[in-house]
């Protein structure tokens, strides 16, 4: 693929539970699932296909106050057996990861790891920017909106799973002129297939930035 410049690329990893249903396994294993297929994407973006930096939105503040009881557990146990050790691999291979989000609701073995990788000054590419109990209200009554702020690189391509047409509460400030990509497969199914047909889709656009 030739690119005037490798594109930065948003991924919303949507429908975990719903394919967890419709298979009829665990929360505990969709997660373990869409955890590889992140680390996947994140590979294909950075190596193949050379992203500078790879905005990954892993959840809304709704998510981390308002997630119970299986869901919650089944998440915390991921995050702390296989999600860091995930995110210090590929720290291992050279990709620089920062965090960015109201820390203080994320699952506590994350939430320590996060609090040490606060995305506070220009991320230096590779750069993986994990979006993690983000709010964008949260950011608003704290004056400090990420996509007003030089650190924060603004977003050529989103890609979405899970068949919603919408950005819930991604800061709409870095996505003002991105190509959007609704993709109908379940996360972690789509995986690195959904997010390669993005990228192909993208590569044909011709972006006009409003002219």
């Amino acid at each position: 693929m030739a690119f005037a410049r490798p594109p930065i690329v948003a991924i919303v990893p949507d429908g975990n539970r719903r394919w967890a249903r419709l298979k009829g396994v665990t929360l505990e294993e969709s997660y373990m699932r869409a955890l590889d297929a992140i680390r996947g994407s994140l590979e294909y973006l950075f190596w193949s296909i050379g992203s500078p930096f790879v905005y990954l939105y892993s959840s809304s503040l709704e998510n981390c106050i308002y997630r119970r009881g299986p869901d919650a557990r089944a998440l915390e146990r991921v995050a702390s057996r296989a999600g860091i050790p995930a995110f210090r691999q590929i720290e291992r291979e050279g990709v620089n990861v920062y965090f960015y989000g109201c820390l203080e609701a994320a699952p506590f073995p994350l939430r320590e790891y996060a609090e040490s990788r606060v995305l506070e000054a220009p991320p230096k590419p590779p750069a993986a920017i994990v979006l993690t109990c983000y709010s964008l209200l949260a950011e608003t009554r704290r004056r400090r909106l990420l996509g007003l702020n030089p650190q924060a690189p603004l977003v050529d391509l989103l890609y979405r799973s899970g068949g919603e047409k919408r950005l819930s509460g991604f800061p709409p400030t870095l996505v003002s002129y991105a190509e959007l990509f609704f993709d109908d497969e379940y996360w972690p199914a789509a995986g690195v297939r959904g997010v390669a047909r993005a990228v192909k889709w993208y590569l044909e656009r011709e972006r006009r930035f409003g002219r």
